[in-house]
């Protein structure tokens, strides 16, 4: 009895010692039995950020199931991680505000910048923001406003570069304050409600009898008044939002703002049952990127007869795609790559030449890229020039080209041979600059819809 107990403990033991170590739970995604398999999966899913590594080293598995079983979880525990807030401490003592900017972009590893550079407050202003536990990346950007009296700006021209959005904190100024409704990453600002009635006149022609072959025309007979125009009156009622996310992901819109519960304070209903053709969202650019934090939807709503006062609840989604850099990229150094290949697991760059354009003598490079499936299959043409990522603009978020002085060189493709994947990019920084390297970063992306909850709002 005392053997089979002390059996009973030490398999406890040896379970709770293996359900916590990644690379154990890895192996176990090959098992024999199908519910091992499936407790393992479980399990890692569970770890979240702490399987990534052990999930990555699988790509060279050579089990097809640990493989497929890693690949499938890797995108999933990423694509979770994506929606979740990122969280900041704020503690600081009498700082300049400069170093706490930078201390902010340091610690969320995301590009926040104070606009303009050279303003003299920047470096004379010094303030305490201090809490007693980290808050959401929005929340925290709120509190250092509020404090040095400063605005943000996720689409001020000329700032963010068209791969690397960047949060600008300038001067307040007067400026609309929106009612916002935040979730996760996301940030959704009520920026308008607009109604409009228009009368317009319409003539209706009188019919003639008889053969329409025969008949007189209606102008020719004199016995028929003047036909009079009739008033047709038109309402439109919409609601326009603005969705944000922090500057480490670019959204998109991939379907219709979803209005779920829209009602007056008279407890008349504003939400359209028959919306009809829906008013296609406008991402912010970046110089003419389609590489974006924000999106702009807007959605029509029903407004009655006699309406109430103010909107008392309006709630809904807004369906997204979001995309983000992954950590450690592939790093290609410039200076000898002409003619060399480059590989990373399931990435190949071949350089072809780095070179000065002949008529504007803008630097370019030529290069190849290859992205393998998991599981060690060849990607479609298509996947191995974006890399599953932006199909209008491949390799937008996946390149990164720095200069000798360590700053981000802006870059646009010039030319494309999908069968051979073979891209040239133009660098289109100040004359001279010269490419030190190139990063080509993996992308993470998923599938959200993101809600939005506002309340007591004046009727348009």
């Amino acid at each position: 009895m005392i053997g089979a107990s002390l059996l009973l403990v030490l398999q406890l033991v040896a379970q709770s010692s293996t359900s916590g170590n990644p690379q154990i739970l890895l192996e176990q995604l090959g098992a024999t039995r199908y519910a091992d398999r499936e407790a393992a999966a479980r399990a890692l899913e569970k770890l979240g950020r702490e399987a990534i590594p052990v999930l990555q080293s699988a790509r060279d598995s050579r089990d097809m199931e640990i493989r497929t079983r890693a690949a499938a979880l890797l995108q999933k525990i990423e694509g979770s991680l994506l929606t979740m807030p990122t969280m900041v401490w704020l503690n600081f003592k009498d700082a300049p505000l400069a170093d706490v900017v930078q201390a902010l972009g340091q610690q969320t590893g995301m590009k926040i910048s104070l606009f303009p550079e050279n303003l003299p407050r920047w470096k004379q202003e010094r303030l305490s923001l201090q809490e007693a536990q980290p808050l959401p990346f929005w929340k925290a950007v709120d509190r250092l406003c509020a404090a040095a009296s400063l605005q943000n700006d996720l689409e001020l021209r000329g700032f963010s570069t068209r791969n690397q959005p960047t949060l600008a904190l300038n001067d307040r100024i007067t400026r609309p304050v929106h009612p916002i409704s935040d979730h996760g990453p996301f940030r959704v600002s009520l920026v308008g409600l607009e109604f409009q009635r228009h009368v317009g006149f319409a003539v209706v022609m009188p019919r003639v009898g008889g053969n329409p072959a025969q008949a007189e025309r209606p102008a020719a007979r004199q016995d028929l008044a003047p036909p009079q125009p009739r008033p047709v009156t038109s309402v439109q009622c919409s609601v326009q939002l603005q969705v944000t996310a922090e500057p480490r992901l670019t959204v998109s819109q991939t379907g219709s703002l979803q209005i779920l519960e829209a009602r007056d304070d008279q407890g008349n209903s504003l939400r359209m049952e028959n919306p009809g053709t829906s008013v296609l969202a406008r991402n912010a650019d970046y110089r003419g990127g389609s590489c974006s934090s924000a999106v702009y939807v807007r959605a029509p709503l029903n407004r009655p007869e006699n309406p109430g006062r103010t909107i008392k609840i309006l709630r809904g989604s807004v369906p997204l795609r979001i995309t983000a850099r992954q950590p450690d990229p592939l790093v290609v150094p410039l200076a000898t790559a002409a003619g060399k290949a480059f590989d990373s697991s399931d990435l190949h760059v071949l350089v072809h030449e780095v070179r000065a354009d002949p008529n504007t003598h803008q630097r370019q490079i030529e290069l190849t890229v290859r992205v393998t499936r998991s599981g060690g299959l060849p990607a479609s043409d298509e996947e191995s020039v974006s890399d599953l990522g932006s199909r209008l603009d491949p390799h937008q978020q996946n390149i990164e080209i720095i200069d000798t002085r360590g700053h981000v060189v802006p870059w646009f493709q010039t030319s494309i041979d999908m069968e051979a994947s073979r891209i040239t990019l133009t660098m289109s920084g100040l004359a001279g600059t010269e490419p030190k390297e190139l990063r080509y970063y993996r992308l993470s992306e998923t599938a959200v819809n993101v809600p939005f909850s506002f309340s007591d709002v004046p009727m348009p």
